[in-house]
């Protein structure tokens, strides 16, 4: 009984075609080429998402651009202030140290003389110079890059 199944089975096998021959006519043949799409029809697809994705690339890099140039300028503002200060405060640097000796001497007096205008420059040119020094402004940059 067994042999008698695996005949039949060995029949089927043999008896599945191993290839097929197959003819299309004009019309099937004329129906699967429109089915592909062409190279017009490419273009018709894919070019308004091209233009509109390289308009985004573009805005983004201009945008990268300026944002890049507005820093560069501000750094340059920025050393121009403080070499303005530090110029500022070796030309008054008799007057800081006898500032310094006042203070030392006659501290009561100088709560009073302390609130002078060059005062608040000495402490804005400090500020600075901690905040945008230029160790930290090239630290910066290259960050960004």
């Amino acid at each position: 009984m067994l042999s008698n199944a695996t005949d039949k089975v060995e029949n089927l096998v043999k008896s599945v075609p191993t290839s097929i021959e197959v003819h299309l006519s004009n019309e099937d043949r004329n129906q699967l080429d429109s089915n592909f799409l062409r190279l017009k029809n490419l273009i018709k697809l894919y070019l308004p998402l091209v233009l509109s994705l390289g308009a985004f690339f573009g805005i983004c890099l201009m945008g990268r651009r300026m944002m890049s140039n507005s820093a560069s300028d501000k750094k340059y503002e920025y050393e121009q202030r403080i070499n303005q200060l530090d110029r500022w405060y070796h030309e008054n640097a008799e007057a800081i140290s006898f500032g310094q000796f006042y203070r030392e001497n006659n501290p009561k007096k100088y709560r009073v003389w302390q609130t002078g205008r060059w005062q608040q420059d000495i402490a804005y040119r400090d500020s600075l110079v901690r905040s945008n020094s230029l160790d930290r402004l090239k630290h910066l940059n290259e960050d960004k890059n």
